[in-house]
C-alpha cells in the first residue's frame, strides 16, 4: 500500500522548457532561430551528467550555460555578456513559474490522505522559493523535502531515497516516486527499493536497463488519473 508521494522537481511539477525559451528570447530577441526542444534535450542530459561537478567547482556553470545556447543555435557564439544576461533572465523568468494547474490541484486533494514529499539536487533557501511559487509550500510538511545541498549527496545516488524513508517513517515498499529524468529519478528510486513512476512528457527514447518504472505516463492529465488512483 502507498503511503507517500515524493516528486522531483524541474521539469516534472512544471515546464522547465518554457523558462529555457523565455529566457533565451529575452537575451536574444532578434534571434527567431532557437531550437528549444533539442537544445533544451541536451541541456538535461548534460547538467545530469555534469552536476555533481559544478557544485563541486569543477565545472563551471557558464560553461555548461554556453553549450545550452550554442546547441539550440547553430550560428551562434555566445560571449560571457550574453551567457551573464541569459542567467539573470533564467532567474527572473524562473520567479514567475507556476505548477501545473490540474497536478496542482492533484497534489492539494493527495495531500489529506497521503504524506507528500521532494527530493531534488539543488539548494535548499531555491527550492523553497520555488515551492511558494509552485503554490505547492503549504500542502508539504518542510521535513518531507530534502535538497542535495542539505543531504549532501545526489541523485542518482539512492542513499539520498533512503535518507526520505527515515523522514517520512514508511518502508521503500510504501513510497512511490515521480520524475522525468530515467536515470536520475527512476533507476535511483528502483534501486532504494522504491515504486517509480516515469513522467515522460517529453516522449524520451527508454534507455538500455535492467531497471523498468512501474508506470510510465506522457502528458499531465495521464500523470493526475494515476496519482488520483493511489489516493
Amino acid at each position: 500500500m502507498i503511503k507517500a508521494v515524493v516528486f522531483d522537481v524541474d521539469d516534472t511539477l512544471y515546464d522547465q522548457k518554457r523558462v529555457s525559451e523565455e529566457a533565451f528570447f529575452q537575451t536574444f530577441p532578434n534571434h527567431p532561430t532557437f531550437d528549444t526542444a533539442l537544445s533544451f534535450k541536451k541541456f538535461q542530459v548534460q547538467s545530469s551528467l555534469v552536476y555533481s561537478s559544478i557544485m563541486s567547482g569543477a565545472y563551471k556553470q557558464d560553461k555548461m550555460v554556453y553549450h545550452h545556447l550554442k546547441n539550440g543555435v547553430n550560428d551562434i557564439d555566445p560571449s560571457k555578456l550574453e551567457i551573464d544576461h541569459f542567467k539573470a533572465n533564467y532567474l527572473k523568468c524562473i520567479q514567475k513559474v507556476s505548477s501545473y494547474d490540474d497536478l496542482l490541484k492533484t497534489i492539494q486533494t493527495m495531500s489529506q490522505d497521503l504524506k507528500i514529499g521532494i527530493i531534488a539536487n539543488g539548494s535548499t533557501k531555491f527550492l523553497t522559493n520555488k515551492l511558494k511559487l509552485l503554490g505547492l509550500k503549504n500542502y508539504i510538511n518542510p521535513n518531507y523535502v530534502l535538497t542535495s545541498e542539505e543531504a549532501h549527496m545526489l541523485k542518482p545516488d539512492p542513499k539520498i531515497f533512503t535518507a526520505m524513508n527515515h523522514r517520512l517513517d514508511v518502508r521503500p515498499s510504501e513510497v512511490a516516486y515521480i520524475g522525468d529524468s530515467f536515470s536520475n529519478d527512476i533507476v535511483s528510486a528502483k534501486r532504494a527499493g522504491w515504486h517509480a513512476f516515469w513522467f515522460n512528457h517529453r516522449k524520451k527514447s527508454v534507455p538500455e536497463t535492467n531497471f523498468v518504472p512501474d508506470q510510465t505516463v506522457t502528458s499531465q492529465s495521464e500523470l493526475c488519473d494515476l496519482l488520483k488512483a493511489l489516493s
